[in-house]
């Protein structure tokens, strides 16, 4: 298993800690949680909330996302396009799944993300309360991709998950434009 460089980085600057009891990243303190605990959350506020549940998770999306922007952002001081690739990479090292940039053009407001390996889709698929869901299910990852594109483009924003592989796509493509 090869470590990347910006783990490795994370770790010399001392911005990743394991400590007995504590993990922290950028200075935030937080949990790792199994991908089955996290869908037992979106079952519960499913069942309670309805689709109302996935504007939930875009918005806790959000805050995740604008916590990496500020953390990043802050201590990094990097071109739009580094800093968008150390969001990404970042979200992949916490298991959010593997997200790649396939579009960047900040003169137009555009910016794709191709998502794979997304660790709710099996969850999902295996719970009783979900897996007959016929809409996109990656609304936490969209928040959050929301947020940092908000963040680069300084400005209004939309987003839009155009292919899921819960659906039966091959990936996930999220879609993230300037408001016109």
């Amino acid at each position: 298993m090869s470590v990347s460089n910006f783990i490795k980085k994370m770790m010399f600057s001392r911005q990743l800690n394991f400590e007995k009891g504590k993990f922290e990243m950028l200075g935030i303190r937080g949990v790792i949680l199994p991908a089955r605990t996290l869908t037992k959350f979106v079952e519960e506020m499913y069942k309670e909330e309805g689709d109302e549940a996935f504007e939930i998770l875009f918005e806790a999306g959000k805050e995740h996302g604008r916590l990496g922007v500020e953390k990043l952002g802050k201590k990094n001081k990097v071109g739009k396009r580094e800093f968008i690739s150390e969001v990404i990479e970042s979200g992949n090292v916490m298991g959010l799944g593997e997200a790649k940039v396939d579009v960047f053009n900040p003169g137009k407001g555009v910016l794709k993300i191709r998502l794979k390996n997304s660790p709710l889709e099996d969850e999902f698929k295996n719970s009783e309360t979900l897996k007959d869901l016929d809409r996109s299910i990656d609304d936490f990852q969209r928040g959050v991709f929301h947020a940092m594109a908000e963040s680069v483009f300084e400005e209004e924003i939309k987003s839009k998950e155009t292919k899921c592989s819960y659906l039966g796509d091959r990936f996930c493509e999220f879609i993230i434009k300037t408001k016109d």
